[in-house]
Formats: structure tokens, sequence, C-alpha cells
């Protein structure tokens, strides 16, 4: 073999291996592009304590507690969200195989819980306390949340699963549904655990 044609052959090697390393690059993108797409839960704890879920362009935290469920959202940033134009549903499976649908309505803190008090204008201006933005003055506004009433006192960990849908959500996300289930840790705070079905709707 001439020193030409083998000087050739090592060239056409040596870009063969750049493509296909380039190739192995943009499946590995892709496939972590997808996973995001198809919003797999974060297992975050959230601001409430209840474990986070994230889609593309929506995080939810929901808590499990003795009189039913409560979901809140935020930002990809972690801040909080407004649910305005937004509803949902949610269908409660027991471990007895029984059922019950829910209702979510926008509800706004009751007196005790806690509460994040943060600025529409600023929204990483966040506080666990009335007041005002730092930034522009505004009064700091309180988050709210989704809740749907459902006897939850005698449930024991583990034993209720909630399938979450949600429409009417802002951006190009404007839907999403997903899986969590009742948990609760010793000291009695709300805690679930939480799982994707199917992942976030565009």
């Amino acid at each position: 073999m001439s020193k030409s044609v083998r000087r050739t052959a090592i060239c056409l090697a040596a870009l063969l291996g750049v493509a296909l390393g380039l190739s192995a690059q943009a499946a590995t993108v892709s496939s972590g592009s997808a996973t995001h797409h198809h919003a797999v839960r974060s297992g975050h704890r959230g601001l409430y304590g209840g474990k986070t879920w994230e889609g593309k362009e929506h995080v939810f935290e929901t808590v499990f507690t003795p009189d039913g469920l409560r979901i809140y959202m935020f930002t990809p940033e972690r801040t909080p969200a407004s649910l305005e134009g937004a509803s949902g549903t949610v269908t409660l499976k027991f471990k007895d195989g029984s059922t019950k649908e829910l209702t979510l309505a926008p509800q706004g803190p009751a007196s005790g819980d806690k509460t994040i008090y943060y600025c529409t204008m600023h929204p990483d201006v966040m506080k666990t306390e009335a007041g005002k933005c730092p930034k522009c003055n505004m009064d700091l506004v309180a988050q709210n949340r989704f809740f749907g009433a459902a006897d939850l006192s005698q449930a024991k960990p583990g034993t209720v699963t909630a399938e979450i849908h949600l429409t009417g959500l802002g951006g190009n996300e404007k839907e999403v549904t997903f899986t969590e289930v009742n948990g609760h840790g010793r000291n009695g705070n709300p805690k679930t655990e939480g799982t994707s079905s199917g992942g976030a709707k565009s």
C-alpha cells in the first residue's frame, strides 16, 4: 500500500471516529432533553414539606393533609407562580380498590398555615411573613394553591395514590398529568412520594 493511500485511509478513519463521537454526544443530549420534556419528578423536598414534580415550564409541590390535597405551583426557578386561569381534577385511588374524584379549586392560605409571600413584580423576593418588596416597595402577596377536599385522616402512608391533571397553565405547557402517593413523617408533617405517569402534555 502506497504512502498516499495509507494516509488517506488514516484520515478517513479519523473522520469516522469524530462522526461517531458526535453522533453519540447528540444522542445523549437528545435523551436528556426527552427526559426533561416528559417531566420526570425531581424528588426534592418543597417549601411546604411535599415533594416536587417538574414539568417543562412548571414545578408542582403536592402536600397530603388530613382534610385533602394541596398543590402549589412554581416556576422552573422555584419562585411562586400564579394559578390564574388554571383548573384541575384528581382521582384518588385507595388500597382497598375504591376511588374518589376531586375537583381542585384555588385557595388562599388558612390561618396558621405555612405561607410564602412574594412580589408579583420580583417573584424571587420571597418571605414567610407579609411585608413589602425591598426592590419596588410593593406589598408582598400570599401564594395560593389548589385544594381538593377529602377525608384522609385515617389513611396510612402509601395507601392513597393521587392521579393529578391540571389544565389552563401558562406558557407552552398548557396541561400536565402526574401521580403522587401519600406518606407521613414521624413528626406528622405531610410528605409525598411522587412518580411520573406519562409526563407533561403540551
